[in-house]
């Protein structure tokens, strides 16, 4: 503890109030770690903070007039009401409820900043909810603040976790295009020359097309009937009017096609036990146990590679025209389908995956 070397002297330039709340931390650490905080008496301790503090400090600490025997906590009690005046409880609120997640920024360091300025806006017990209340407005993700807004009795773990995993979900999904940009990359650049008008009307479409789920026109993620229970087949994410159910059932079996499907997942992963996340139910699947998430509302069975590779059985995979997406809008690609034999308590059924 000999060569422990002091604070360095407090900077009396930017931010005074953040610059001896720092200064304070460091040497509280400094009287700790070379245990002068308890050893020595309060005379000592005081004179040991003017060495320390710098000489712009001392001549602040020379126009407080205090007695020459005067303690520790009494000199460090003016130098707080110097450098740190009474806040502004509504400007301290005002800078939390402005800060907005930006764009580059990751989310546990937009979620520090606001737990951050959070602490000097008095909040007490409504803090948590103030906190998870402002990350569902703040985010630039419409898509994200949707399925948060859907959610029943959000809580602001439940808000990070969600968040968390958008942003785990998009990375990944961009990793997985990147192989696949490459290879078509040569093949683009061919076929924009010939067809400029076609690539150019497909650029435009990714803003707002015609959906056929709701009958408007609107961005992707974005369709009113997300979530919607169908009054004509009972099934989600479509509005009766435009429900496709009666349409298959007068087409003949050797004309039907298949029509592209779409389904909007939380992320393809499956998470450790220890998370003890709701609804993961161990099910066998061909002879091999594989931990699933259970939704009574999904339209569709998934199942990563990894997972499928681990089967003791291996179902036949064919393609398929089913569409996935994560619901921040990145897509996720589909190696393709099978029929699987799920058991759990005693029951069996087949199901496609």
């Amino acid at each position: 503890m000999d060569k422990l070397s002091p604070p360095t002297p407090m900077p009396l330039t930017g931010n005074l109030a953040d610059n001896w709340k720092r200064f304070k931390q460091r040497f509280n650490i400094y009287m700790a770690a070379s245990g002068c905080g308890a050893k020595e008496d309060n005379k000592v301790k005081a004179s040991i903070l003017l060495h320390v503090i710098g000489e712009d400090a001392l001549d602040i600490y020379n126009s407080f007039q205090l007695d020459d025997d005067a303690s520790l906590d009494e000199i460090m009690d003016k130098f707080e009401e110097y450098f740190v005046p009474k806040q502004n409880i509504t400007f301290e609120r005002y800078k939390f409820f402005s800060c907005d997640h930006k764009q580059g920024v990751g989310f546990d360091q937009y979620l520090a900043e606001l737990h951050t300025l959070s602490k000097t806006c008095e909040f007490g017990n409504l803090k948590d909810l103030l906190v998870r209340d402002k990350i569902v407005c703040g985010i630039p993700d419409n898509g994200l603040r949707e399925r948060l807004l859907w959610e029943q009795n959000l809580t602001l773990d439940k808000t990070i976790n969600m968040c968390r995993a958008a942003e785990t979900t998009r990375a990944q999904a961009k990793e997985l295009r990147k192989e696949e940009t490459a290879v078509h990359v040569i093949k683009t650049g061919e076929q924009y020359s010939k067809h400029p008008n076609k690539y150019k009307s497909q650029r435009e479409a990714k803003t707002d097309f015609k959906c056929g789920k709701c009958g408007g026109s609107h961005k992707p993620m974005s369709c009113p009937a997300y979530g919607k229970e169908c009054h004509n087949c009972g099934k989600k994410n479509h509005f009766s009017k435009y429900c496709k159910a009666d349409a298959f059932k007068k087409k003949k079996v050797h004309a039907v096609e298949e029509e592209p499907k779409e389904f909007f997942v939380d992320a393809v992963h499956i998470k450790e036990a220890k998370d003890e996340e709701e609804w993961i139910v161990p099910l066998t699947v061909n002879r091999t146990i594989i931990p699933f998430k259970l939704d009574t509302g999904a339209s569709v069975n998934l199942m990563s590679v990894n997972e499928y590779e681990k089967l003791t059985g291996k179902s036949k995979i064919f393609p398929v025209k089913t569409k996935v997406s994560g619901y921040t809008g990145e897509k996720v690609p589909v190696k393709g389908g099978c029929i699987a034999t799920f058991e759990h308590s005693g029951k069996q059924i087949k199901a496609m995956l």
